[in-house]
């Protein structure tokens, strides 16, 4: 199930972050965020979501 901190993302952003098996912010900070970006339903509204998470937390994604 995908974290709570997701729930502001739409539907196709959540959806392809569960086909990658993205649930939380960990699985998030481990990957990079060209690797994020490639993935189809994310898009610049969804990054500013997953940003936000990941800064609330202390977290950054992966370095390239």
């Amino acid at each position: 199930m995908l974290s709570p901190e997701f729930s502001r993302l739409n539907r196709p952003a959540k959806r392809a972050l569960i086909a990658e098996g993205i649930l939380d912010c960990a699985a998030l900070s481990r990957r990079t965020r060209a690797e994020i970006a490639a993935l189809h339903g994310i898009g610049p509204s969804a990054f500013s979501t997953l940003d936000a998470v990941l800064l609330a937390r202390g977290m950054r994604f992966k370095a390239d």
